[in-house]
């Protein structure tokens, strides 16, 4: 028994990667060229909605090398597309999650309990969605929609929770500020 190709896994790869993101199965088409002797075939998968043809200027001697072939294509560009995607997620969750470690530093240092969240789902298995909830200082602060992760979500609510103690404490300052210019002012110009 030869080896086999990772290349020739590729139908069994997207199939694997459907079945792990739970998505429909892909579904192959294709086209026939040349006499029943010698056949060419060019492949079509239809992986998520989205159609992945085998390379345009190559033909196939066998249908499995084609669909093959096509589930290669579909691979790479979903991996590049992944990656893609990554990268912009990571950077996003590398600032928002800033929101939940600042709030949890604002409870040590002011010596409050930490933060706690809940959340509720929505939505399909495949494509969930979130909304959080964090409880901080007896109070509770919710994110301002859905999320397609539950890290967006909690890092939401954590931004909300900030933003509001960050005003307050801002409010505070700022009328502490103005009581202590009424009071010099107040004195100096009204002497014992």
């Amino acid at each position: 028994m030869g080896l086999t190709s990772e290349r020739d896994m590729s139908k069994n790869r997207l199939q694997e990667k459907a079945q792990k993101s739970r998505l429909k199965f892909p579904l192959y088409s294709y086209t026939r060229e040349g006499s029943d002797h010698a056949p060419r075939f060019k492949a079509t998968v239809n992986f998520n909605g989205i159609f992945f043809d085998s390379p345009i200027f190559i033909f196939y001697s066998t249908l499995k090398k084609a669909e093959n072939a096509a589930a290669e294509v579909a691979l790479n560009t979903v991996e590049k597309r992944r990656h893609k995607a990554a990268a912009l997620v990571s950077s996003e969750n590398r600032s928002a999650c800033m929101f939940k470690n600042r709030l949890q530093e604002k409870a040590q240092k002011s010596r409050l309990n930490l933060p706690s969240y809940s959340s509720t789902r929505k939505g399909p298995d495949h494509a969930p969605q979130f909304k959080a909830t964090v409880n901080f200082n007896g109070k509770t602060f919710k994110s301002p929609t859905f999320y397609s992760t539950l890290r967006q979500a909690e890092n939401a609510a954590a931004e909300v929770a900030l933003n509001t103690v960050e005003k307050r404490g801002h409010n505070l300052a700022l009328a502490l500020a103005v009581l202590w210019l009424f009071l010099f002012l107040h004195a100096w110009l009204y002497p014992e």
